[in-house]
């Protein structure tokens, strides 16, 4: 059924005009490119942190939230829907902003991170415990209102376990 959703996807994709060509090498080498467009979402006001993974963690800890990471690459259609569709929904980011310390992180780039959790399909959005410890993930593109229900899924069944 994720394999429907992610055609259907691509097709909106082409219908609204969204698809794009894979990294040029000159993007693949840029490394301003994701801070300054993370900088630019923060000012939109997006729920994505500019910080790094262990001040996530610490972060997460003082506010009493989880972790959420958005393992992405630029080159990955239902990544981009993510971003189009789901992180621009204003009850997902009121949501994340409520609920989570949330990072995207380019795998290509991070790939240290990514072996870590294990990340192997783009997107992967990986739920944590402050101390780093998995809670729950997500594979693959969801709309809005899917995505919120599987998320609080997700973090309840990590809040409740004891560690």
């Amino acid at each position: 059924m994720s394999w429907v959703r992610v055609g259907i996807g691509l097709i909106l994709l082409g219908v609204v005009g969204a698809c794009e060509k894979g990294p040029t090498d000159k993007e693949q080498s840029n490394s301003g490119g994701a801070a300054a467009a993370q900088a630019q979402s923060r000012e939109s006001g997006s729920p994505f942190h500019d910080v790094g993974f262990e001040q996530a963690c610490k972060l997460a800890q003082k506010e009493g939230k989880v972790v959420m990471i958005d393992f992405y690459t630029t080159w990955c259609a239902p990544c981009k829907m993510l971003d189009r569709f789901t992180w621009n929904d204003e009850s997902v980011r009121k949501w994340l902003r409520d609920q989570t310390v949330a990072l995207k992180v380019n795998a290509e780039k991070e790939r240290g991170l990514a072996q870590r959790y294990r990340v192997t399909a783009y997107p992967t959005i990986v739920f944590l415990k402050p101390d780093g410890q998995e809670i729950g993930r997500i594979e693959g593109f969801l709309w809005p209102q899917p995505f919120l229900k599987v998320a609080a899924d997700r973090i309840a069944g990590g809040r409740s376990r004891a560690g």
